[in-house]
């Protein structure tokens, strides 16, 4: 347990300009051993970017608290899983698919479409091995809900092992680590 504390948000869309402006906390947190709480409503968004803000909160030697608030899908859901304790409010909603991808308009050809597609299968199969890993699943499970999309509330959240508590008006959010 360090004794600094930081905190911050990622509110919205993963992208640039959110690994821009989180970045500051993150290497702030890694630098001083601190403690960390990050606050997560976001839809999702950048692959890349998510899996960097994953990185950086894995690599943060202090404890690391992610707190889900309303929305945490797609390339948001590892980053909150990043986390050595996790947290949700009641009315959070999590949000498992399998990827999309968008292509430039006009014509593509027929290596384009396969290197895309490559691509996808690539990174559903990263995804999918974070969040079994991260919350005790099976792989094939985690599979078959992000191909069948799954939307799914606080009880399922935890029953699933993707939270550890849903966290209550008026209650701490800070733990040791060890402490569930």
């Amino acid at each position: 347990m360090s004794n600094k504390r930081l905190s911050a948000q990622l509110f919205g869309e993963i992208d640039y300009e959110t690994l821009e402006q989180l970045w500051p906390v993150l290497a702030e947190a890694d630098e001083a051993d601190a403690d960390l709480d990050l606050y997560i409503s976001s839809p999702g968004g950048d692959t890349g970017v998510g899996w960097a803000i994953y990185d950086a909160l894995q690599a943060i030697s202090g404890y690391v608290t992610t707190m889900a608030v309303g929305l945490v899908a797609s390339t948001a859901v590892p980053v909150f899983l990043a986390g050595d304790h996790r947290l949700c409010t009641p009315n959070t909603l999590f949000y498992l698919h399998s990827g999309s991808a968008v292509l430039v308009e006009g014509e593509h050809t027929h290596a384009e479409i396969v290197t895309e597609a490559q691509s996808l299968k690539l990174d559903l199969d990263h995804y999918v091995a974070v969040i079994a890993e991260r919350t005790g699943l099976s792989r094939r499970r985690v599979k078959a809900m992000c191909l069948r999309t799954t939307e799914f509330m606080p009880r399922p959240a935890q029953r699933l092992g993707f939270i550890h508590g849903v966290h209550e008006t008026g209650t701490g959010l800070y733990r040791k680590k060890g402490q569930s």
